[in-house]
């Protein structure tokens, strides 16, 4: 059945981005003040980068919450591993073809509007990096809700049609009215998709750039450390039960 599973879906993401160009596309044409070709690579380069950044529906966040509810995470922790950096890589290699699908993603997003210049990638592959962090991060604490409750399902799809909106996946963050764009800017949902893609198609000054990258780190540092907090607290008060 894995091929099925494979062409399904890929078609199903790939539809869904259709559907997310068709949009833009009939906005574009009542207001020509919006650029369709840029919005067309904003789109496949945010989608590509959602998957490599584990983004995309929160997939790590429930295969991290899944191995709670089923209790296999009993098994890990009675090994010397870190079980989150262990799952994570563990969620990656199971679906390495997303990840070739994401590539292809970015790489038709160049192609449709190249980037800026050569130095604005290498910056959004700084924010790429740090928004995978973060993104990491809020995907541990969400799947942490498995601990407290048997079904996190309804949190977690709440948090993920929030994400939507606030990783600037459905309207770009720089669109949007300024009094939301600058409170959003401040938070740690641009650093998830949006701002990678964001610098590699604007030219932005230098200062600009480390603003909104100490803004980045700071939320990457302070998410790691909550995180760690509540993963250890929640897996004290963890009880299984083996033979």
């Amino acid at each position: 059945m894995y091929p099925t599973e494979f062409i399904s879906s890929i078609i199903g993401r790939s539809v869904s981005v259709a559907m997310l160009l068709i949009l833009w596309y009939t906005i574009s044409i009542s207001n020509p003040s919006i650029n369709f070709k840029l919005m067309l690579s904003y789109f496949l380069i945010l989608n590509g980068f959602k998957i490599l950044m584990y983004v995309n529906d929160l997939r790590l966040s429930k295969y991290i919450g899944d191995t709670i509810k089923d209790g296999t995470i009993s098994n890990y922790l009675i090994k010397p591993i870190k079980i989150i950096p262990y799952l994570t890589f563990s969620f990656t290699g199971e679906n390495w073809v997303s990840y070739v699908y994401s590539l292809i993603l970015v790489v038709i997003g160049l192609i449709f509007y190249p980037a800026v210049s050569f130095m604005n990638c290498i910056w959004s592959v700084v924010f790429l990096i740090i928004g995978m962090i973060i993104a990491i991060n809020i995907s541990v604490l969400i799947s942490t809700i498995g601990f407290y409750t048997p079904d996190a399902d309804g949190i977690r799809n709440g948090a993920q049609h929030s994400l939507i909106l606030l990783t600037g996946s459905l309207v770009p963050i720089s669109l949007m009215p300024d009094f939301i764009k600058n409170i959003l800017l401040f938070t740690p949902f641009p650093s998830m998709a949006f701002m990678p893609t964001y610098i590699l198609q604007t030219e932005l000054s230098t200062s600009i750039i480390l603003g909104y990258l100490s803004i980045s780190v700071f939320w990457s540092i302070i998410l790691t450390i909550i995180t760690s907090l509540v993963w250890k607290n929640s897996t004290k008060r963890y009880e299984s039960v083996g033979i």
